[in-house]
């Protein structure tokens, strides 16, 4: 019997005590795959059948299972997992960390159970144990899919047990064995006298049906074919017959997986260029027209989200893909790499503002992609966009790897208007790289860090030499604080908490309450405490605020570091505020006020927004209790 399991999952044993767990797992998983909750209970209390240990035990099994599966290791988790709350911890790392979780259960008899046990001496307890592993699994068995198991597998004999052989499945997304070279392509978006003038001036030589490059290059497309452009039909045939030569790989952009669903006959909006595709199909002859929907189907769903190349030294995806997501596969992976990520907030254009996460990546593999137009590829962080908006009077543009060349060409005209401008009036002289270099991001500052250089191996640079840097940078430039050289954004109350009260309790910030709709209006003493709120006007803006709305409020202003008192206060406050209100107005207060005082709102600040802020205030009576006017 084989049990096909993919390379990179968390596979859980399931069975009583004496099912023969432990001999399958060695027989079939390196000694370091496997941890054995027995084993755990030995190292932390210096024996395994100490059940008053099984508590620390299964933190430190759930402690290297999160280890290695960061690590991209493949793990296997020995232990009896019969009841629903064992397995749930489970399926939560598994979901972390985008691998596919296996159940592999063990249904054996309860006789030969008890039976195994009572010849080993350290299992002493009875065979009402056994039998309560047994009905447990007997409950369970029916429930795994329903608890997010993909892959799941039950042995009922010793039979079948012997005879099981495992098959470790490569992830689609795995081409490490590919090596290329490769000629990566920007967003096409139907652009195709554009895309084969570029095939041309890369060496490609076309065939009757497809293109080939003497050399064995293969091109690599970073997917948003379709939409806006003059010949959309016309470039998913190329792609599409490159692919199938073997000549071209492609994974799919959020505008291709949009056409698959309109051909599958969902329900989905026409717009964003998706009219000019629908407009060719439907000029097509009805019995080619057939044909072309049935073949694009079929080309668009066989994509893959992102692709890992050369021995996981090169990644490519549509809109880009964190180290942490590199060579995985869930539903937020392949979001991710269809969409990117946004910070939930739109810009003046009305279109959501993109996380930048690729000025975060500190991963070893180059990352390109495209998705966010950009008047010229730049390298940030080991990751290039190349999407230079051919379709909006840009170029098209390729990366030839490992040569690490921009190729391109010049868009014959504009076909379609952009909604945000992304050629820009005038440049800074400064590269993107540069730009996002003025800005030090403090992970990349604190604990010990080893930092490879072109002329030694590397360098050790220990966590307080790190924290001292800091301070010499800010010595050595006139008018240079620290504050300039961190990102302080993931660990303040600022503008994206109010995005977060909106998401987390939209439903009482909006006033409802389903199961106790009369909660709604009673106020209650409620406490809200902001650990770290910045404010650059001090302690006297945040109680002018605040104080006339009714709370008492408790402050604390940090110092800029604990150890050197000399170098004064941090622009951060520690606040506590309380007050008997409603839920509702406590958090419309802080969904309001909050941005008003981080300096360093991170999105779009027009009319509408002052708008939208004077329309809250006047709704809570903010503004009249803060400024003194009556505005009812």
């Amino acid at each position: 019997m084989k049990l096909t399991i993919p390379e990179l999952s968390l596979v859980v044993l399931v069975g009583a005590s004496g099912a023969g767990k432990s001999t399958f797992a060695r027989k079939h998983f390196q000694q370091t795959e496997i941890i054995s909750s027995d084993f755990c209970r030995g190292l932390v209390s210096d024996d395994e059948n100490n059940q008053d240990a099984s508590r620390d035990a299964f933190d430190l099994v759930h402690y290297i299972a999160r280890k290695r599966l960061a690590r991209g290791k493949l793990t296997v988790i020995d232990a009896t997992n019969v009841q629903p709350e064992d397995r749930k911890p489970l399926l939560n790392l598994a979901r972390e960390y985008h691998v596919f979780p296996v159940a592999i259960a063990f249904k054996l008899p309860e006789k030969l159970c008890h039976d195994r046990n009572q010849q080993r001496s350290d299992r002493n307890f009875g065979i009402h144990v056994i039998r309560r592993h047994v009905q447990s699994l007997r409950r369970s068995l029916g429930n795994l899919k329903r608890e997010g198991f993909r892959y799941i597998y039950t042995l009922s004999s010793v039979e079948e047990i012997d005879a099981v052989t495992i098959e470790r499945q490569p992830l689609w997304n795995n081409k490490k064995h590919d090596r290329g070279p490769f000629d990566i392509i920007g967003d096409v978006h139907g652009c195709c006298d554009e895309l084969e003038a570029l095939l041309a001036k890369l060496g490609y030589i076309q065939t009757e049906t497809s293109y080939h490059h003497p050399e064995g290059r293969k091109a690599v497309f970073l997917g948003d074919l379709v939409d806006r452009g003059n010949r959309i039909i016309d470039t998913l045939t190329l792609v599409s017959n490159m692919v199938k030569a073997g000549t071209a790989i492609c994974v799919p952009g959020n505008h291709d997986v949009k056409l698959l669903r309109l051909l599958r006959g969902k329900n989905v909006r026409i717009k964003h260029g998706l009219e000019q595709t629908v407009e060719e199909i439907e000029a097509l002859a009805e019995d080619r027209r057939e044909k072309f929907t049935n073949e694009a189907i079929e080309f668009l769903d066989s994509l893959v989200s992102h692709y890992v190349l050369d021995d996981g030294k090169l990644v490519v995806a549509h809109a880009g893909m964190k180290e942490s997501m590199q060579g995985r596969g869930s539903g937020k992976v392949r979001s991710f790499a269809l969409y990117g990520e946004t910070s939930g907030e739109i810009d003046e254009f009305g279109l959501p503002i993109r996380y930048p996460w690729a000025e975060e990546y500190r991963g070893q593999a180059i990352v390109v992609y495209g998705h966010t137009p950009v008047p010229e590829a730049e390298w940030i962080n080991n990751t290039i966009d190349i999407d230079t908006g051919c379709v909006f009077g840009g170029k098209l543009t390729a990366l030839r790897y490992p040569e690490k060349e921009l190729v391109s060409i010049a868009a014959a005209k504009v076909y379609c208007e952009p909604i945000k401008p992304f050629l820009p009036e005038e440049s800074s002289g400064l590269s993107a790289q540069q730009q996002l270099d003025d800005v030090l991001d403090i992970e990349d500052v604190i604990g010990k860090r080893i930092i490879n250089t072109r002329w030694r191996s590397h360098i050790t640079i220990r966590e307080e030499n790190g924290i001292a840097a800091l301070e010499v940078m800010s010595r050595f430039k006139e008018g240079l604080t620290l504050q300039h050289y961190i990102n302080d954004r993931p660990y303040v109350a600022s503008s994206f908490l109010s995005v977060a009260i909106a998401r987390v309790f939209g439903t009482a910030l909006g006033g409802r309450c389903k199961n106790k709709p009369e909660l709604v209006q009673t106020p209650i003493p409620l406490t809200a405490k902001l650990p770290v709120l910045p404010c650059y006007g001090g302690e006297s803006i945040v109680r002018r605020l605040f104080e006339p709305l009714g709370y008492a409020i408790d402050l604390q202003q940090h110092p800029l570091d604990e150890n050197f008192t000399d170098w004064g206060d941090s622009p951060y406050f520690t606040v506590k505020l309380q007050q008997t209100v409603t839920l509702q107005t406590l958090l419309s207060h802080l969904y309001v006020l909050i941005p008003v005082l981080d300096a360093d709102k991170h999105y779009w600040i027009g009319d509408d927004e002052v708008e939208k802020l004077l329309r809250e205030l006047i709704k809570e009576k903010t503004f009249t209790e803060i400024v003194g006017v009556d505005v009812s």
